[in-house]
């Protein structure tokens, strides 16, 4: 019984580690933020961004929110033995906008020049303020067979307009008029 209280009494003193989605980032979220970088410094770069990756096949899309940002920055500082700088910080707490990188494959060298996305929650649809589109892809690892071609696109849309606990469709719409619908619960990723 003993053993119980004492238990319960370290839930309710210890502090929780944060869940889901924060639009702010406070001391204490910034601080979790750099202990996890720092903490995962070498772990391999497609594992450490695992909680922000959603896949369709061989396709794909990362949700860059302000904590995965400022950990990935920590994860990068520490692997060079250097602190985070304070303006890094300041700036990453600042920013008003959501990125997400879009990992897609084509069969034309500028089929990435025209991907355009929107954000659907519930019957409101978001439009990106600012896109950032590969104009000449890369050649992928099927090449020279379809798909021959892949690119990054980073696509960005306005915090204020995104509950943090949104449940969202994120659609990519491919310039061949081909969609790609990620579900995402923005509850459960940081």
């Amino acid at each position: 019984m003993k053993n119980v209280l004492i238990f319960l009494c370290l839930i309710l003193i210890l502090p929780a580690k944060s869940f889901g989605f924060h639009k702010s980032l406070n001391d204490s979220l910034v601080e979790e933020a750099i202990e996890y970088g720092v903490a995962h410094k070498k772990t391999e770069v497609l594992k450490f961004f695992e909680p922000w990756q959603f896949k369709k096949g061989w396709e794909g899309c990362l949700v860059w929110t302000k904590w995965c940002a400022l950990a990935s920055s920590a994860r990068d500082a520490t692997r060079k033995y250097q602190l985070v700088d304070s303006n890094l910080i300041a700036e990453t707490k600042s920013d008003s906008l959501l990125m997400f990188n879009f990992f897609l494959l084509g069969n034309r060298i500028s089929f990435a020049k025209n991907v355009h996305s929107v954000i659907k929650i519930d019957t409101l649809i978001l439009q990106p303020v600012y896109k950032r589109n590969e104009h000449l892809a890369s050649t992928s690892g099927f090449w020279p067979d379809d798909p021959a071609y892949h690119a990054v696109c980073q696509h960005y849309y306005h915090l204020a307009d995104i509950p943090p606990d949104a449940k969202i469709e994120l659609i990519v719409i491919k310039g061949s008029g081909k969609e790609i619908i990620f579900k995402i619960d923005l509850s459960k990723i940081k």
